[in-house]
């Protein structure tokens, strides 16, 4: 048997326990500056879908919302995979959302933080720009660009802007796009087009635009990042 999996939950001044077997430990306590766990998870890659991970650790599988950066860089399934990770709690769902680096989760967090902005937004956000390419934007006053994510309107990205300009700083690493080629690149394209609001036969148009605009070599980041111009 594994480690213990401890959630310990602070509603009206009670702490609620549930025990579950696994080889990680959380533990979630409440304090003023809201809820904190371990930061990473790590375990066996069962499925991997645009905006989905299904990670195994030691027998529970864990279902984790990921933003399409995170997912073109996992591995293959049923290999180890390590992501950084944030756990959300409502009053019905806990909700896992996990990112391949720790800058990527930085900025999600940043992002959560900005007042009207949710972890949807903050996900189709990391979905269209880089962590670099969104820092940049939110330090140089890109309204423009920031308003070419799904659901960030003109008043959402002045806010943003607003938040987090000074939190910023310039200096990060990111890793590179790997080309990719095939339908199969195409359809998660497209199924991640999809599950940022658009409906499917948009997204198809789009994504072909965006094959034929970008030539014979790409990244699946790429090829959605041109497919989003097409669509806005």
């Amino acid at each position: 048997m594994g480690w213990c999996l401890y959630f310990c939950i602070y509603k009206c001044g009670i702490i609620k326990q549930r025990e579950v077997d696994a080889n990680i430990l959380y533990i979630i306590k409440a304090s003023e500056g809201g809820f904190h766990m371990i930061d990473t998870i790590s375990g066996k890659l069962i499925k991997k879908l645009p905006t989905y991970a299904l990670i195994d650790v030691g027998g529970v599988g864990y279902g984790i919302h990921i933003p399409i950066s995170t997912y073109h860089q996992l591995s293959e399934p049923n290999e180890t995979v390590t992501l950084f990770t944030h756990l959300v709690v409502r009053e019905d769902s806990l909700l896992l959302y996990g990112f391949f680096t720790a800058d990527e989760k930085r900025i999600f967090l940043a992002l959560i933080s900005v007042s009207g902005i949710g972890a949807r937004t903050a996900l189709a956000v990391l979905s269209t720009l880089s962590a670099e390419e969104f820092e940049q934007s939110v330090i140089r006053d890109d309204v423009k660009r920031l308003t070419g994510v799904a659901g960030v309107g003109k008043k959402s990205a002045q806010r943003i802007i607003l938040e987090l300009k000074e939190k910023f700083s310039t200096q990060t690493t990111f890793s590179e796009i790997v080309p990719l080629h095939g339908e199969e690149v195409k359809e998660d394209a497209i199924m991640a087009l999809v599950s940022l609001g658009y409906k499917r036969t948009a997204a198809q148009v789009a994504v072909q635009k965006a094959e034929g605009a970008l030539g014979s070599i790409y990244g699946i980041e790429d090829l959605i990042k041109t497919a989003l111009r097409f669509l806005s």
